[in-house]
Formats: structure tokens, sequence, C-alpha cells
């Protein structure tokens, strides 16, 4: 109800100043006389003032009030209006980096369910966070506290790092290890020796039938390289939540380029965070404002002081009220504007449309774990109805490839 009325405003003040403007300027009158404190009275309704005093101001004080009004106007409405366009943007990059991570974590294999349930649950608190970092009329000092870089995301890197880790440990132990772990390797002198040796052997083998190798070089204890074992897996395989088995069959389906687009969607998600809420925690101080409904009031003080003459009222009147009302309805309307645009979800002029879409965002990750939970439960039922079928059929003699078969299954199912 109070937008409403704020919107009003600019069509009900000029109105208001139309039909009041003679018993303003009266009021007016009153005042400067009281304050004068004459002790004589103008026979000429005050023209002979009006036209004395007029020079002064048109020459000097409007123009300083104008000039000042005016650039101060413009700076603030300009400023605003480029602080909701900058939260725009980055709001809009932000949800777009947020769909790259969820269709990031939907690729990843089955094996990583409960990896990629971790993932969406960041996703969907993240979602939650800038929701309710968007809400209309939340105050700078809120702003403050939520912007602290401590979120969701460092929790979605942190699980990230963790499945990059065993990862590319997977890949070095079954690809790029030497077999055993213990295989040397020569550098400087050591391998300058080998191949000495080497030589020396083969001319040996070229003059006799028979030859003795000769014997390796010894290797200081500092430069054989330590094996990477299956024991320093545990603590990730622990909390990722993996078995050894499904770590082994997830790492062939994770490569270096999925990984790489994802910390980029997160470094650009993390950027465009701090860009918003720096646009968020700017605003002008309520002096900037104050200021500004100082100089208007100044310029209708100016109005009314060129027109406090009894023969132009008389004779003008209307064109007077018009005039007057103009001015309020101005005045008045920048002031709505400025009002409207402090908050940039709020009024005529906000982005809050940006914001709905990370409600989208939201319910489609929910609705996926919904789905895949869905599945997983129906995949579990046919499996449980295929092991029942398979031991029924284990009473019937001679059917020893159907038992092996249950066995498997079994197998499978307690694994």
């Amino acid at each position: 109800i109070f937008e409403y009325f704020v919107e009003l405003l600019p069509v009900t003040l000029p109105l208001l100043a139309f039909s009041t403007y003679e018993m303003t300027a009266e009021i007016f009158d009153q005042t400067v006389e009281y304050i004068s404190n004459n002790n004589w009275v103008a026979v000429d309704g005050g023209q002979y003032q009006a036209n004395i005093i007029t020079p002064a101001i048109n020459g000097l004080v409007v123009p300083s009030i104008a000039l000042l009004f005016a650039t101060l106007v413009s700076n603030t409405i300009n400023t605003l209006r480029q602080r909701q366009l900058q939260i725009r943007t980055s709001l809009n990059i932000e949800a777009n980096d947020m769909r790259m991570l969820s269709t990031m974590v939907d690729s990843l294999p089955m094996e990583l369910q409960k990896v990629k349930n971790h993932l969406r649950e960041y996703l969907i608190q993240y979602s939650s966070r800038i929701i309710g970092e968007s809400k209309p009329g939340l105050s700078v000092d809120n702003h403050m506290f939520i912007g602290s870089m401590d979120h969701e995301m460092n929790g979605f890197l942190g699980v990230l790092n963790k499945l990059s880790m065993c990862t590319y440990g997977t890949v070095y132990v079954n690809t790029m290890q030497p077999p055993g772990g213990s295989a040397p390797t020569m550098v400087g002198k050591d391998a300058d020796h080998a191949i000495h040796n080497s030589a020396s052997s083969s001319t040996t083998s070229a003059t006799t039938t028979t030859t003795i190798p000769s014997p390796p070089p010894e290797i200081p204890p500092s430069r054989v390289p330590y094996p990477v074992s299956e024991s320093h897996f545990q603590l990730l395989e622990s909390q990722l939540g993996l078995t050894p088995y499904q770590r082994h069959v997830s790492s062939a389906f994770l490569s270096s380029p999925m990984f790489s687009e994802a910390y980029d969607a997160l470094t650009r998600l993390r950027n465009e965070r701090s860009t918003r809420l720096s646009a968020l925690q700017f605003t002008y101080p309520m002096m900037h404002y104050v200021l500004l409904a100082l100089l208007a009031s100044s310029i209708c003080i100016v109005f009314l002081m060129e027109t406090n003459q009894e023969l132009l009222i008389f004779l003008s009147a209307i064109q007077l009220k018009i005039l007057w009302g103009m001015l309020i309805g101005t005045f008045s309307a920048l002031g709505v504007v400025n009002y409207d645009m402090v908050d940039p979800f709020r009024g005529r002029y906000n982005v809050a449309v940006s914001v709905d879409q990370f409600y989208t965002i939201r319910e489609s990750i929910r609705a996926t774990i919904h789905m895949e939970q869905e599945q997983i439960r129906r995949d579990k039922i046919k499996a449980d109805d295929l092991a029942k079928k398979i031991n029924s059929t284990k009473k019937e003699p001679g059917n020893t490839d159907k038992d092996k078969i249950a066995e498997r299954i079994n197998a499978n199912g307690e694994t």
C-alpha cells in the first residue's frame, strides 16, 4: 500500500499545490512580514520590493542553486541506475554459471551418487542465499553481514578438490606409477654410469660369447621414489563417501577439461558475487538526500519571493497556480524516482526479474535429486524381484549356472 501511495505523489501533489497556491502565497507573505518586523506598509502590494530584489535572485542565487541541484540529481540517478544494471548483470552471470555447474554435476558417473547429491545441496543452498540477499527492503547492515565470502561455494570447491585429487591419484597409480612403485629414476652421474656400463657390456658381448652383466649402480635412498598405495586414498574416500571400487570406476570418466571448466565457473561466480555485493553495499548517505530536499525547497522559496506581489497574484492567479503546480510536481517526481532506485529490488525501476530464475534453478535441482532417487528405488525393486526369481530356481536340481548367477547378484547387492 505504501508503494502505491508513493507512486501517486507526482499526481496528487501538483493538484494539491494548484488548489492551495493562494493560501501558500499569503502564508509566505505573512511570514516574511513577521520576520522583517517592518514599521511601514507597501502601498503598491510589494511590486517595488520585488523589482529591486529580482536582479540579485536571478543573477546569482537561482543559477547557483539550480546548477548544484541539477548536477546532484543527474549524478544520483545515473549512479543508482548503473548500480541496478551491474546487479542485474552479476545475477545473470551467476545464474548461468550455476546452470553450468549443475550440468557438470549431472554428468558425473552414477558411482558418485553421494558426491552428486552433496554438490547439488550446495547449489540449492547457494540459490537460497542469493534469493535471500535479493529481498526488497534489506538494509545495508544486513548486506555487510551476508557479504562474507564464507558461503556455500567454498564447500562446493572443497568437494571438487577432493574429487580431483582422488581422480588424479587413481590415474597416477594405474598408469603413471612404475610397477610396484619401486622403479628408481636415475639422473646426473648415476645415469652416465649406467650408460657406460651398458656400452662396456655390449662391447664384451661382441668379442666373447659369455658375458657377465654389470651390477646396477647404487641409488641413494633420497632418490628412490616413494610409491603411492591404496591406503593414501582412505581419508578422501571416507570424506567423499566412496568405496575403492567406485573410485576406480569413476576415475575413468572424469577428465581434466571437465574439472577445468568447473573451476573456471566457480572463479567467475565468486568474482560476480563480490561485484554484486559491492554494488548492493554502495548507497548514498541520508545527508545526500537531505541536501537535495533543501535545494528543491530553496527553489520553491525563490519562486514565492519573485511572485510575492498582490497585483501579479490578482491579474495572473491561474498562471501562477499552474507554474506552482508544475514546480511541485517536478520535484515530487524526482523524489519518487530517487526513492524507487535506492532499493534495486523494489518499485518500478527494479531488477527483481533476474532473481526469479534462481527459484527455477533451485526447484530444477531438487527435481533432479528426486528423479534419481526414484530411479534408484525402481532399480532396486527390479533387482530384488530378479533375485527372488533366481533364488526360487535354486531348489531345482542341475541349475548350476543359475546358482552362479544368483551368487553374483547377491554379491553385487551386498557391494
